[in-house]
């Protein structure tokens, strides 16, 4: 059964940029694997061209569970590209910014700072939020910022960055909105999504929404309105026997299942997991480490690896000790032909499916690689 993990890039550091203007680079590094990611940075040409015209311009990003780290940092690193190609003063641009998941935070106000590096520090170590997508709130505080700090002689701007299609007060963002522009502010909205029409969708955005029985979104955000999935930003609920939720979060072979941000509970046969761990104890399963795939009925996982006991499990660890034989495995208990078996980790209980044991050899059930010690 196919896991999802964290984000192993989460907690990694930045670079700084590599070029004052010109094209630079920012990355960082996976310590597990030595990957590393990279972006751009400091886009403007060398010189940059700067504006004689003077406003009061508000960054709006949305920061929902379905951006997701690395690509919040994308939209960070826009924001200050085109802040820096603005003439930047107390007498010339000022700059907002607004940053919103379920909630809205005002991160500085356009009277906050006056210094292009001071909006530039505050804008990169913006915190990504990881939730629901609240933009009508979002928009809402952005009239207010340009009520209580703007200047009546300088063009109110408003940049949104999105990834989607609000799903907190949705009916609100559109009149809210509106309201920016009855209040004189130029809004542009920079996101993308994608439509599905029929039985079968193909996603290149971030957002998908389907209205047949099966979808495959190449984005972090689906909802599927057939027997298979529907996912709500950083929620999953499934109906049918088969549920995955795009992002850092689950899939579960259950039932029935409920994804709520970084967390899974499972309501069907398999497991319940709380927090970033999982732990397997009979019929359900927790997790407690990074990376666990435990799909059987009898599963325990310590560390960050998986070592399970019984069918559709797979092993990092445990120790078997082997003479000879063939093991017949029913609910419950252990016969043996000839030889003898013992495990230390665990026990096997296990409806379906024959263990045959050969020197130095355990094959069995659906999913088993245990290594075997003699």
């Amino acid at each position: 059964m196919p896991v999802r993990v964290a984000d192993p890039y989460r907690n990694s550091v930045w670079s700084p940029c590599t070029e004052d203007c010109g094209w630079g680079t920012r990355s960082r590094d996976n310590e597990f694997n030595n990957e590393t990611q990279t972006i751009n940075c400091h886009t403007l040409a060398c010189p940059a061209v700067k504006g004689e015209c003077r406003g009061d311009i508000v960054f709006i990003l949305d920061s929902s569970g379905s951006i997701g780290d690395f690509n919040w940092h994308i939209a960070k690193q826009f924001a200050i590209d085109v802040m820096r190609g603005l003439k930047v003063g107390a007498n010339q641009s000022h700059i907002g910014s607004i940053i919103y998941s379920p909630e809205v935070e005002v991160v500085f106000n356009l009277t906050q700072f006056d210094e292009v590096a001071d909006i530039e520090d505050n804008m990169w170590s913006m915190p990504y939020i990881s939730g629901t997508t609240n933009t009508a709130d979002g928009l809402e505080a952005l009239t207010v910022m340009v009520k209580d700090h703007g200047r009546g002689d300088a063009q109110p701007i408003a940049i949104l960055l999105t990834d989607g299609i609000s799903n907190v007060d949705a009916n609100l963002a559109v009149p809210n909105a509106e309201y920016a522009k009855d209040n004189n502010i130029v809004l542009f909205v920079v996101g993308e999504y994608c439509e599905c029409d029929g039985w079968y969708c193909e996603c290149d955005g971030w957002y998908c929404e389907c209205d047949g029985w099966y979808c495959e979104c190449g984005g972090w955000y689906c909802e599927c309105g057939g027997w298979y999935c529907e996912c709500d930003g950083w929620n999953c609920e499934c109906d049918g026997w088969y549920c995955e939720c795009g992002g850092w979060y689950c899939e579960c072979g259950g039932w029935y299942c409920e994804c709520d941000g970084w967390y899974c509970e499972c309501g069907g046969w398999y497991c319940e997991c709380d927090g970033w761990y999982c732990e397997c104890d009979g019929w359900y399963c927790e997790c407690d480490g990074w990376y666990c795939e435990c799909g059987g009925w009898y599963c325990e996982c310590d560390g960050w690896y998986c070592e399970c006991d019984g069918w559709y499990c797979e092993c990092a660890a445990g120790t078997v000790s082997v003479t000879v034989g063939t093991v017949s495995v029913t609910v419950g208990s252990v016969s043996v032909t000839a030889g003898t078996v013992s495990v230390t980790v665990g026990t096997v209980s296990v409806t379906v499916g024959t263990v045959s044991v050969a020197a130095g050899t355990v094959s069995g059930g659906w999913y088993c690689e245990c290594e075997v010690v003699l």
